[in-house]
């Protein structure tokens, strides 16, 4: 029931609702599964199909929401969504392309430059933002340039520093153009494969005979899954269970990367726009990178494929989108001549987002813990600067000088995770925050002893829901089911366990911060709700900042003994280095579920 939309369903509810406007001139932003009720899918019921087919039209700049029965075609509701912004796509980049290369103003910038052949030109489209400084409507695009040599360049090692335009797809026209000769295109720099960089032959390795996968239905050892590619999301897992002495015990209903941002450090205007929501303004699946076995991942890996539509409505396929695989998980245990090893599952698919790569994996463990691990690497967006002597001038003053003529700007990356919990059941859930701390007496001035106890507070509102990581005292939280209790008479639970993070360093007042809301905390908690699956809002594309998690919890409801949602935001402070360049090193992070009560024991030692 969770299964992604096939081919054919996609042309069933793109035809559908082709039939049911009374324009052609639309586009086709996301076709893909409307997602069944919870509480059928929890009571065993049928679930029917149902499309969700957002589209916008240029021409009046409308967009646009359908729902399609399937198979039947025929739509069950229309809505015209009011002051918002769908996803960017290649089509608007191309737009924005063409536009600018059909204005004599864009032509003669470049010519100063000595620039004639716009061949040579990339035009990278970036989110316009909003910046409380614009009264200007319609769909809009910032467009950087850049310079290539040759058809394999990539097109952010030579940027045209000065040079940036803001386009207004709707009209068809430049809105602003800023033309400041800031510094000379850097000297060309190709990346042509070389033979370290390719792919060894695959050696033939079958795939893990452990691992069983139907559709997209994934069994491994103790553990059962869904996982369903999704053009947003990029991949979303579904109903994790864990086989506990023949007993399937859930854990996760849906986790998925709900929204990304990255905040560049740079002030400059060709600069502080740059503040892309990766998730809803892009679309991580829209560029989901084919896997290859042997390079990307391990020789003998299963891979699992998407259909997505294009603009178009036409069904385009993405090869190896999704790779399952088993691997060593290294030492379980030991205790003298007692030992174990482990094996472990990984889920991970990789998007290519402009210049930077993110890959994503979920890593099942035989424990029962759920680890999530990101992956960052691919290319710095870089400026061009004048030569210095002094590697600590001023023109790398947000950034690190790189290179002779290019800075890379200081920036973060945040990456919210939502996490439908369903701890052995949804209902009768709470969260409970533990960190260690010193204990003191009172009266006491010193501590011979070293006493230590755990903080335990019990959050009860939806406003003590948000919290801050804290590494100092091993602050975590555990989602706990008061119904069902262990053997020790305590609720069954799971700990969220924070890795690497980060604060924004963007002060509260910067329009990034109130677009993105969802930074300003690293936990937030709500009751689940089906319509809110998204950190920043449904479309944070031009948002002004009013939707998303603070909006969710303007109310400030209870969360005890509720349906829960976890909401995890992990932020990477990126201050690059020179060996960052010209592609940087993977740089991972990630954080765990583990269980916390949920068994008796050491479920490892059952085996």
């Amino acid at each position: 029931m969770f299964d992604a939309l096939s081919e054919g369903e996609i042309r069933q509810a793109v035809a559908a609702v082709r039939a049911a406007s009374t324009t052609s001139a639309m586009r086709f932003v996301t076709v893909s599964l409307q997602e069944p009720d919870k509480a059928r899918v929890v009571a065993g019921a049928p679930a029917p199909r149902v499309a969700m087919v957002v589209t916008y039209e240029a021409t009046g700049d409308v967009l646009r929401e359908f729902l399609v029965a399937l198979p039947s075609s025929r739509v069950l509701s229309t809505r015209t969504v009011l002051n918002a912004q769908p996803m960017l796509s290649s089509e608007d980049a191309r737009l924005a392309d063409s536009i600018l290369r059909a204005d004599p103003r864009w032509v003669a910038a470049l010519a100063r430059r000595g620039i004639t052949d716009l061949s040579r030109v990339s035009a990278g489209t970036w989110s316009a933002g909003y910046f409380g400084d614009s009264t200007v409507r319609g769909r809009i695009v910032r467009v950087v340039p850049a310079l290539r040599d040759a058809p394999s360049d990539r097109d952010y090692l030579r940027p045209i520093e000065g040079l940036t335009a803001e386009v207004n797809l709707t009209r068809g026209a430049i809105e602003s153009l800023r033309d400041t000769i800031v510094a000379d295109v850097s000297p060309a720099r190709t990346l042509e494969p070389e033979a370290g960089y390719r792919a060894p032959a695959p050696s033939g390795a079958r795939p893990n005979a452990a691992i069983t996968i139907r559709g997209q239905s994934v069994a491994w050892r103790q553990w059962r899954f869904h996982v369903a590619p999704d053009p947003r999301e990029g991949a979303v897992l579904h109903r994790l269970r864990y086989v506990d002495d023949a007993r399937e015990r859930s854990v996760l209903y849906r986790a998925s990367v709900s929204e990304m941002v990255v905040p560049y450090g740079d002030p400059d205007r060709g600069w502080y726009f740059r503040n892309a929501f990766d998730a809803g303004e892009f679309g991580l699946g829209h560029f989901a990178q084919p896997l290859r076995a042997g390079l990307d991942v391990p020789d003998g890996a299963q891979f699992i494929d998407a259909t997505f539509a294009n603009v178009q409505g036409a069904p385009r396929q993405f090869p190896r989108a999704i790779a399952v695989y088993e691997r060593d998980g290294g030492l379980a245990w030991r205790h003298i001549d007692l030992a174990r090893r482990s094996r472990e599952l990984v889920v991970e698919w990789i998007s290519s987002l402009g210049n930077y790569e993110y890959g994503f994996a979920w890593i099942l463990h035989e424990d029962g813990t759920i680890e999530q691990r990101t992956t960052l690497t691919g290319i710095l967006s870089v400026k061009g600067a004048a030569a210095a002597s002094d590697s600590l001038d001023a023109a790398a003053a947000h950034g690190q000088r790189i290179t002779a003529q290019l800075v890379a700007p200081h920036h973060q990356h945040f990456f919210a995770f939502r996490l439908d919990t369903d701890i052995d059941g949804h209902a009768s859930q709470r969260v409970v925050e533990i960190e260690g701390q010193a204990e003191t007496v009172a009266g006491a001035t010193d501590d011979p002893h070293s006493a230590m106890t755990a903080g335990v507070t019990v959050l009860h509102t939806e406003q003590q829901g948000q919290r801050q990581a804290d590494a100092s005292t091993a602050r975590r939280w555990v989602v706990q089911n008061t119904a069902v209790r262990n053997a020790l008479n305590a609720p069954v639970g799971f700990s969220l366990t924070p890795g690497e993070n980060a604060r924004p360093l963007a002060q509260r007042s910067a329009w990034v911060r109130r677009r993105a809301g969802f930074l300003d905390a690293q936990l937030w908690v709500t009751p689940y709700r089906p319509a809110e699956l998204y950190a920043a809002g449904t479309y944070p594309n031009q948002s002004r900042g009013s939707d998303g998690l603070p909006s969710f919890t303007g109310a400030n409801e209870p969360i005890i003994d509720k349906d829960v949602v976890l909401w995890y935001v992990m932020g990477i402070t990126h201050l690059p280095r020179p060996e960052d360049w010209p592609i940087m090193p993977v740089h991972v992070a990630g954080f765990k579920l583990v269980p916390t009560g949920y068994f008796d024991a050491n479920p490892l030692m059952k085996r």
